[in-house]
């Protein structure tokens, strides 16, 4: 079997001078017989649509496909070794189709802004690049090898129709934007993971319907991770989280959490549309550095007040003694929250603490 494969608009394309699906021609190209080594840019300039096959004959490919707005199909041969795929096919605009080595890996921005519908990546891979599938907008249904550790930062970003992906049950790490702008239906997180970066899910609206179970074996979330999952209700933390998008370098959110309801300074999106269903964060009591406290989130020893969810019921809440320091965003778009009281004990109020949200009243001590 082929590395990889897709299925797209053109099913019947056949291997002749032309072919036909509908009213779409598509020019086939078939390369000589007994043809060694194939340079991607003599394929360039070609001014039509058209499909590329490689005979059994050919070992080596130079160069990429990058930018190539014509190709439409490729079918290439499983003894030709593919070395460096980074970009192989990136900004293939027209690409709908496209048959790998058995083995082929799958390099940074490989198949970046293509059309391709289908992916399904055989078992022997055990990577894929940073990238490969971002800006595929047609993208919908992705099959991932079983022995993949890693899902690179945006992997799959700004796929807007990705809807179905199975996710191994051995994953650990899903990085920066992975799944950045998908249309995800209530993905699982495997157990295994430990690692989920910046904005990794950022505005996946459909995503994680209700309560929000994070990983029994996860450690750090980076800010923004799940910023613009408008549908989760619940987060529940487990015993090992210790990073909540802390210390976070390269990022403009550098001091957000993970779940901030807050209006970022590019101004990508408001209070509103991050997290403006949740009423309840949830955290393992053997926890050793967060807390919750009816719902909102301190760390473990109660001086910092980190978010107060947005959906929260209730019009009047007491910030509880002990509280030293409201953290930046804590309680932006708390759109049920009419009234606050200050503790005796809070010093600190961060920037951003009240963004976007309902309160009318605010009762200061003089300790502010």
């Amino acid at each position: 079997f082929a590395a990889f494969a897709v299925v797209f608009a053109l099913p019947n394309c056949a291997f002749a001078n032309s072919s036909m699906s509908g009213n779409y021609y598509i020019k086939t190209i078939r390369i000589p017989d007994g043809t060694k080594t194939v340079n991607a840019k003599d394929y360039s300039k070609i001014k039509e649509d058209f499909c590329l096959v490689f005979p059994d004959s050919v070992e080596t490919l130079v160069g990429t496909f990058d930018g190539n707005e014509k190709l439409a199909k490729i079918v290439m041969n499983d003894n030709l070794t593919l070395k460096n795929t980074d970009c192989l096919f990136n900004d293939c605009r027209n690409l709908r189709e496209i048959t790998l080595p058995e083995n082929a890996p799958i390099g940074d921005y490989m198949f970046r802004g293509t059309k391709i519908v289908y992916a399904e990546i055989d078992d022997s891979v055990t990577s894929v690049g940073e990238g490969a599938f971002e800006l595929c907008r047609e993208l919908r249904s992705v099959k991932l090898p079983k022995n993949l550790k890693t899902i690179e930062a945006k992997t799959f970003s700004d796929c807007e129709e990705l809807t179905d992906i199975e996710i191994p049950s051995g994953l650990t790490k899903i990085y920066a934007q992975a799944f950045s702008g998908c249309s995800l239906i209530n993905p699982s997180l495997p157990k295994a993971v430990e690692f989920i970066g910046e904005r990794a899910f950022e505005k996946c609206r459909s995503a994680f319907k209700g309560k929000l179970t994070l990983p029994e074996n996860l450690k750090t979330v980076e800010s923004s991770a799940f910023a613009g999952c408008i549908n989760i209700t619940e987060i529940i933390i487990p015993q090992g989280l210790s990073s909540l998008g802390k210390n976070i370098i390269k990022s403009s959110y550098t001091k957000n959490t993970a779940f901030q309801n807050v209006s970022y300074d590019d101004g990508r999106y408001s209070a509103a549309e991050s997290l403006p269903n949740l009423k309840k964060i949830t955290v393992n009591p053997q926890n050793k550095y967060y807390t919750s406290k009816s719902g909102v989130l301190f760390t473990k020893d109660g001086k910092n007040l980190i978010l107060y969810p947005s959906a929260k019921t209730g019009k009047s809440y007491t910030v509880p003694k002990g509280t030293v320091t409201l953290t930046r965003g804590a309680f932006c778009g708390a759109k049920c929250l009419k009234t606050l009281r200050l503790s005796n004990t809070v010093k600190t109020i961060e920037p951003n603490v009240f963004g976007y949200c309902g309160i009318e009243k605010i009762f200061l001590t003089s300790s502010v």
